[in-house]
């Protein structure tokens, strides 16, 4: 009888593992909802799609900016593809357009991250603290539609790759090296995207000195056997002419690389906003002593991947927009090199001691995840025109000032906030053209833009600004010290206020005052 107990015991013990597993797949599709629920368009897609729209209607890319009245620079929009896809998907699916390319880009990239993971085969005990864990990085990156999520994808199908290169694939589609025409197909569309493709040449150059180096039969040997991504880095650097802007395009990234961008506060490195993003910047801190563990128990020789995110760690530090992208090889990478060390042999003892206890825990968390999936519907989208406390920090859209001004049938120059440039240009261009907008150096010289943030946000060089450019309207939030500057010149007239947003005139500008006009609080895209 003991023989046939044991051989039972073993097949509820199997079944109840399998039960855990299917509830924590349950738990991390309903996390990856919540991560991708935050609802408010971001306030790139407006600049995005205006330009779209413009292609659409001419049949090419405007070469120098059309959109603003104050100087800009040679115009090279790096987002022009993501803007194109997002108005695709405005046309197709409507308002909710943006919403489903977000979970389709999601999609993509939990389907690469897996396909990564799984070449590992991570043990169950391990691998949903890690998840969630990578997804707290990842957050940032799955606004409503941030182009940065294209770079994520981007990265995690190049990680997959190099992993099938690594391992000498005997993949029926990307067997040897077969797998360099289709990532050259993918990263010609990532180029046009998203400026994160420059990325890729860093993972590329961390990955082939990690196979030099790491080798113990030399490193001339391991130059022959893998000049293949230095060469295909080479034809990836003639590939970024593949572009609507042509060769301009390099001289513009080196550029874009290299200024400075002290308002951006994303751009900051991680000292300085380890105040304002508490989280990632903990859940960076904890990964990296996670990976940090897993080299030193397996050794540098022994993990794979240990290159890139020593890389992608060291600009993690010196800003923090990389974080995410530190994310997703953190999730591609990490749980390999954990399994097998004392920490993941001791996770997975502990969960199959106290399996029993585990299955009704990952089914009440699962169910709680789902709930909470339920009452904060995951796929809706919001254009606010007020402050809403459950998404802190979210931008803040002058909707009914410009519903004003349509009405009022404005035309001419107005003075916007950094934030509300890209949308007033969406919604009332060609007749308003604007002061600034969130493309930043994209269009702007960088002093520029900073000028008119520092104008808005406390008010001096406001008298500067004010005259320097020919302005016929300004829009200025409630609050801001711009206000007091501009309440204290004759030639200036309050003509719309709504306790979010106010719009002063020149006092030579047809405008009907609206000093008390209802709050709207939430506008439509398209």
């Amino acid at each position: 009888m003991k023989p046939s107990v044991s051989k039972n015991a073993a097949q509820a013990a199997e079944t109840q593992i399998r039960l855990i597993a299917a509830q924590c797949v349950v738990t991390l599709l309903a996390l990856c909802c919540l991560m991708l629920a935050h609802p408010v368009v971001d306030q790139d897609v407006w600049h995005e799609i205006a330009l779209a729209r413009e292609y659409f209607q001419h049949g090419s890319l405007p070469i120098h900016d059309i959109f603003a009245y104050t100087p800009t620079v040679d115009f090279i929009q790096h987002e022009w593809g993501a803007g194109v896809i997002a108005l695709l998907f405005l046309e197709w699916f409507g308002g909710s357009g943006l919403v489903v390319l977000k979970y389709l880009l999601g999609a993509i990239l939990g389907l690469f991250l897996f396909l990564r993971i799984r070449q590992d085969r991570p043990s169950l005990a391990i691998l949903p603290p890690l998840v969630l864990l990578g997804m707290n990085m990842l957050q940032p990156g799955f606004g409503t539609v941030r182009a940065q999520i294209y770079s994520m994808c981007a990265v995690a199908i190049l990680l997959w790759m190099l992993s099938l290169d690594r391992r000498g694939s005997n993949h029926r589609m990307l067997s040897g090296r077969n797998w360099m025409l289709p990532w050259s197909a993918v990263f010609v569309i990532w180029l046009n995207v998203h400026g994160g493709f420059v990325l890729a040449f860093g993972i590329l150059g961390a990955e082939f000195l990690e196979r030099v180096f790491a080798s113990r039969e030399g490193w001339m040997v391991e130059v022959r056997r893998n000049w293949q991504l230095p060469a295909l880095g080479v034809v990836m650097i003639a590939l970024i002419a593949v572009n609507p802007y042509g060769l301009r395009y390099y001289s513009y990234m080196v550029e874009a690389l290299t200024i400075q961008r002290p308002d951006i506060i994303e751009w900051q490195p991680i000292w300085v906003v380890a105040s304002r993003f508490p989280a990632s910047v903990a859940s960076l801190g904890i990964a990296a002593v996670v990976a940090a563990y897993a080299v030193l128990a397996r050794g540098w020789r022994n993990s794979p991947g240990v290159g890139i995110l020593l890389l992608l760690l060291a600009a993690s530090i010196r800003t923090n927009r990389i974080t995410m992208f530190f994310g997703v090889a953190f999730l591609a990478i990490v749980p390999g090199l954990l399994e097998g060390t004392p920490l993941a042999n001791w996770a997975n003892r502990t969960l199959y001691r106290f399996r029993g206890a585990a299955v009704p825990v990952t089914a009440l968390v699962a169910i709680l995840l789902l709930a909470v999936v339920w009452l904060r519907p995951p796929f809706q989208h919001m254009v606010p025109g007020r402050m809403f406390p459950a998404y802190p920090g979210h931008v803040i859209y002058p909707v009914g000032a410009v519903e004003y001004l349509r009405q009022q049938q404005f035309r001419g120059n107005l003075m916007v906030p950094f934030t509300a440039g890209a949308y007033v240009s969406w919604k009332l261009y060609p007749e308003v053209k604007v002061s600034v907008d969130s493309r930043y150096e994209v269009a702007y010289p960088p002093r520029q833009v900073e000028q008119f943030i520092r104008v808005y946000r406390n008010g001096r060089e406001a008298n500067t600004v004010l005259a320097a450019y020919p302005h016929a309207a300004v829009l200025v939030f409630h609050l801001s010290p711009l206000r007091q500057a501009l309440d204290a010149k004759p030639e200036w007239r309050k003509v719309y206020d709504d306790q979010v947003f106010r719009i002063y005139a020149k006092t030579d500008v047809s405008l009907a005052p609206e000093l008390e006009a209802p709050l709207v609080e939430f506008g439509q895209i398209p």
